[in-house]
């Protein structure tokens, strides 16, 4: 995982993406080391042309939240390192 998320070409970013609808945290908080203000308007894009990936990604995001940790360290959502980063990407100019 390491010698992707170090990558920054456009080609790997759906990859990337992609980890944030793992369950394991502590990918979400590496990934949230890489997520910039360099690239964040890509991960933006991103989101923008491909809206059915997105929601998909969300919601697998959510749902392991629910199931794996949520109690008791992230009982409310936006306690939860997957959705800051989740509104990061939402407020992010495109």
């Amino acid at each position: 995982m390491k010698l992707l998320i170090d990558v920054d070409d456009y080609w790997v970013l759906p990859f990337k993406f992609q980890l944030l609808g793992e369950f394991v945290i502590e990918i979400l908080f590496e990934l949230d080391k890489h997520i910039t203000e360099q690239n964040i308007t890509q991960f933006k894009q991103l989101t923008l042309s491909n809206k059915k990936f997105w929601t998909q990604t969300k919601s697998r995001m959510v749902s392991w939240r629910d199931a794996h940790y949520r109690y008791p360290n992230h009982k409310r959502l936006n306690d939860y390192i997957g959705q800051k980063i989740v509104k990061r990407i939402n407020e992010a100019n495109a």
